[in-house]
């Protein structure tokens, strides 16, 4: 039989370690979604060891968990738009609710002290010259983090989803933001679901005081509708002279099939 826990998953433009806010705010699905099968596959080709049974057995009834499980393995699924974590224990009887405790306590362990802390570190190729490398964590420091067991993840019903297309996601150039105080920002037009949000953009993201306050600000910013392009003129005008004036996407980005034309509509 199999048990699955879940957890979301926060991603960076930036190794952790490095000075900036890992854990000060929490960044949009919007990447995760779009760039889904490059973190797959980073996950399930890592070779860091995730089934650790000595380190089972040092918790509280490890011994008696580790003896009734085969394996533990890790890899994500999307679930209401969003990239999940999952660890599967594939097991021989059922566990008991103290049982579900302590093997919380290890993938906790294994997210945050031990496997995690080392896949956090290396870059995940997007393949998107806009985005570049990636870094993904399985915990972080957030009020909205959770591990939580198949009953009590929200989605338990839910078959997981197929990854959105890239073009399903639109990425402006970067421009000088008002919201950000000036600091070179993109918005992001995540077509599927009809949002947009604004991000750092990536190249300029380093450990100086104003990157770590642009996080900030386009937090502030939040989660806008944006459900066709007149939406997105709007939100760049809102940002800005700049953002509307330098942000205006190329004739050829735009499916003219379906009427899309430039930063005044067709």
């Amino acid at each position: 039989m199999k048990t699955k826990f879940y957890s979301p998953v926060g991603v960076n433009f930036y190794p952790p370690y490095q000075g900036l806010p890992t854990n000060d705010v929490r960044v949009d699905v919007l990447f995760p979604i779009e760039h889904f099968d490059a973190i797959q596959k980073a996950v399930q080709n890592d070779e860091n060891i995730f089934f650790n049974r000595e380190i089972l057995k040092n918790l509280d009834g490890g011994k008696e968990i580790s003896d009734q499980t085969d394996i533990i393995t890790l890899d994500v699924e999307k679930h209401n738009n969003e990239v999940w974590g999952v660890a599967t224990v594939e097991h021989q009887q059922p566990f008991t609710e103290n049982e579900i405790t302590s093997l919380k306590q290890y993938i906790h362990y294994q997210y945050f002290e031990s496997w995690g802390s080392e896949f956090e570190k290396n870059p995940i190729d997007t393949g998107d010259n806009g985005v570049g490398d990636i870094y993904v964590s399985f915990w972080y420091a957030d009020e909205d983090y959770a591990l939580m067991s198949k009953q009590e993840f929200p989605y338990h019903e839910s078959e997981p989803e197929e990854s959105i297309p890239v073009g399903l996601i639109h990425f402006s150039p970067d421009f000088q933001c008002d919201q950000t105080g000036g600091f070179p920002t993109i918005l992001c037009w995540n077509r599927e679901n009809g949002t947009a949000i604004i991000e750092p953009a990536p190249v300029y993201c380093d450990n100086s005081e104003s990157a770590k306050q642009c996080f900030r600000d386009c937090a502030d910013w939040g989660v806008r509708p944006c459900t066709s392009w007149e939406d997105y003129n709007r939100l760049l005008e809102g940002l800005g002279r700049d953002a509307y004036e330098n942000a205006v996407p190329l004739d050829d980005e735009f499916d003219e099939s379906e009427g899309m034309g430039g930063i005044n509509g067709p």
